[in-house]
């Protein structure tokens, strides 16, 4: 085993991935180690070789260090990009502003440790232990924690944009809102999302979110997390062929799966619009009050509004015509569905779920 090496010594690839010298052992050794873990004789000494190797400078990128223990340590700043720690246990270790940047991190123990400001974009944490972990401005940008356990973590400012989250325990996670997924930085440009590249797997992740969000009273990001996973919904519909696509796309579309109130507003003024177009390329209305022939195109318009509403003042009415009165009968179906569906998706935006 090496010990004491000098600051900033670098370790060369075919070093790090040397067969375990243990003759009955297929696997690697650890780095800085010629035994693999299970195999290392001395494992405190070896602990305390890298421990010091890496706080001096080291650099520990493409480190192998499956299932080594190294709990109650300061790695502060330490550089592990791209290295193996596949069931490492670093319970309660320090590892503020650190690069774990596409580390393996499978089954890592990170219970209690402080991840401030840690690089762990693209890193693989799947079934990984990070409960009550800190994890204050981390970049968990397109990593994957496929059934971790972050439970009681606190994920203040952390971003989580693109990351896998299927399966994944958010029991009393702290300071989780839908701005941890944005793209860059926390404005209302931002792109919020998760990994969707599985569709059916997105749509379950978007569900326990939008779970957590209505236990943590958090209105507007529970419709954030539900309108994303009606979306993921409509894919996996479109992708299967499947006919109930074309009644979701619909409802997509006029009201956001009756998360946005708006898209209710201009698809109602879109009807109107294109019924006032309807009706004066028709010439369809005929005034009660006057002998006027011909109407401004504001005319039908007003008229569009008022049929649409069902108000039905009875100054413009359709022409003596079974089809202008069936037209006119549709928009005002519409308009009764649309004010319904507005009514519901505002209460539903709004009020308590």
């Amino acid at each position: 085993m090496h010990n004491g090496l000098p600051q900033n010594t670098k370790i060369s690839l075919v070093d790090q991935e040397l067969p375990c010298k243990n003759p009955s052992c297929k696997n690697k050794a650890v780095s800085l180690s010629a035994f693999c873990w299970e195999h290392t004789a001395d494992k405190i000494r070896y602990v305390e070789s890298l421990r010091k190797f890496l706080n001096e400078g080291g650099s520990g990128e493409r480190f192998i260090l499956r299932k080594i223990v190294l709990r109650n340590s300061e790695l502060i700043r330490t550089d592990l990009k791209n290295s193996d720690l596949t069931q490492a246990d670093f319970k309660d270790t320090n590892f503020s502003y650190s690069d774990l940047s596409g580390a393996n991190l499978i089954g890592c123990n990170l219970e209690d440790c402080d991840l401030t400001s840690v690089n762990l974009e693209n890193s693989d944490l799947t079934r990984a232990v990070l409960k009550k972990a800190r994890l204050w401005h981390a970049d968990l940008s397109r990593a994957n924690i496929t059934e971790a356990d972050i439970t009681e973590a606190d994920l203040w400012k952390c971003r989580m944009h693109l990351v896998r989250l299927w399966h994944t325990e958010l029991k009393g996670v702290k300071s989780l809102t839908k701005q941890n997924f944005a793209k860059k930085g926390y404005g209302p440009l931002s792109q919020e999302k998760i990994d969707e590249s599985g569709v059916l797997s997105a749509e379950e992740s978007y569900r326990t979110l939008k779970q957590y969000f209505i236990e943590s009273g958090r209105g507007r990001e529970a419709s954030w997390a539900s309108f994303k996973e009606k979306t993921m919904e409509k894919l996996w519909l479109r992708k299967n062929k499947n006919p109930a696509y074309l009644p979701m796309a619909l409802m997509g579309l006029l009201s956001g799966y009756g998360e946005k109130p708006n898209r209710v507003i201009l698809s109602s003024a879109a009807i109107i619009f294109i019924y006032s177009i309807i009706y004066h390329s028709l010439n369809s209305i005929t005034s009660t009050y006057s002998a006027v022939k011909a109407h401004s195109f504001w005319d039908y318009i007003y008229y569009s509004i008022v049929t649409f509403t069902t108000l039905g003042y009875g100054d413009l009415i359709p022409k003596a015509n079974i089809g202008y009165r069936l037209l006119a009968g549709s928009e005002a179906f519409i308009g009764a569905f649309m004010i319904g569906l507005f009514v519901f998706t505002l209460s539903r935006k709004y009020s308590a779920r």
